[in-house]
């Protein structure tokens, strides 16, 4: 019983951990994509796609230091890795944005926020039991 508390109590922390990491990373991601879709009039998706990258690499960098830094897997697998994930879930973001704006008549700048908020979860599962597994 206090093994499965202390299991479940491990994945909150990394969880809020990851939030956090992903506050700083959203905050990142959009200020980059508002810049360039605003300032430099860069199409929507490419300036998402850049915000989106941005904001992987930053993830990346904290996830690592941080967030599960107790994690064992070998460094030169964890990028290829956190890097596929990463691509998954951009597609799934590009495609997210051009559906809510396609279907529901949704903003550019609002559609990268539905995309923010539906690849967070599967980033997360993805990143914890994959990208950064335990040995």
């Amino acid at each position: 019983m206090k093994r499965d508390i202390r299991a479940a109590y491990k994945v909150l922390q990394e969880f809020l951990r990851f939030i956090l990491v992903g506050i700083v990373n959203t905050l990142c991601n959009y200020t980059s994509f508002v810049l360039l879709y605003t300032t430099f009039n860069v199409n929507y998706l490419i300036s998402g796609a850049i915000g989106f990258l941005i904001g992987a690499y930053i993830g990346f960098t904290l996830n690592q230091r941080w967030t599960f830094k107790g994690r064992l897997l070998e460094k030169k697998l964890q990028l290829p890795r956190y890097l596929y994930t990463q691509l998954f879930c951009l597609l799934l973001h590009m495609v997210t944005q051009v559906s809510v704006i396609n279907l529901c008549g949704i903003s550019e700048y609002m559609s990268q926020l539905f995309g923010i908020i539906i690849t967070t979860f599967i980033n997360f599962t993805l990143i914890r039991f994959w990208v950064f597994q335990q040995k």
